[in-house]
């Protein structure tokens, strides 16, 4: 607790990650873990039909709001952790997860969760400290 949630080197790696998860406009996709937004700036790039983005932290919540996140066109926020927001209604055609503070317990329950959200032909990628 108190270390860092996300480093600026990511930032290609961010950008590599949206590339692959959104190859086209117009799909849909989910972010689970904001931190500083870079796969989101990226995503958006995009241009996603549908934008999800699962965060948790009342900090991050707050500086999302700060800069518009709220108000964006074609993007929904969830507050809450991902095991307490209800997905059950989307598909996606990608899916980024990038949490902070998991255990690989609960990494595994998201990997079981994964294939109830994902499209035919969906891409799903993840990034954290016990990648």
């Amino acid at each position: 607790v108190g270390g860092p949630v996300m480093m600026g080197w990511e930032t290609p790696l961010m950008r590599a990650h949206a590339e692959e998860l959104l190859p086209a406009p117009g799909l849909r996709v989910l972010n689970v873990g904001f931190g500083l937004g870079i796969i989101d700036s990226f995503l958006q790039e995009r241009k996603p039909a549908l934008h999800v983005i699962v965060e948790a932290h009342p900090d991050v919540l707050a500086e999302m709001e700060r800069r518009g996140w709220m108000a964006h066109p074609r993007v929904v926020v969830l507050r809450g952790r991902w095991q307490d927001v209800d997905l059950s209604e989307y598909q996606f055609d990608g899916i980024f997860f990038d949490t902070y503070e998991e255990t690989y317990a609960d990494l595994r329950q998201w990997h079981q969760q994964v294939p109830s959200l994902m499209a035919p032909r969906g891409t799903y990628s993840f990034f954290n400290g016990i990648a």
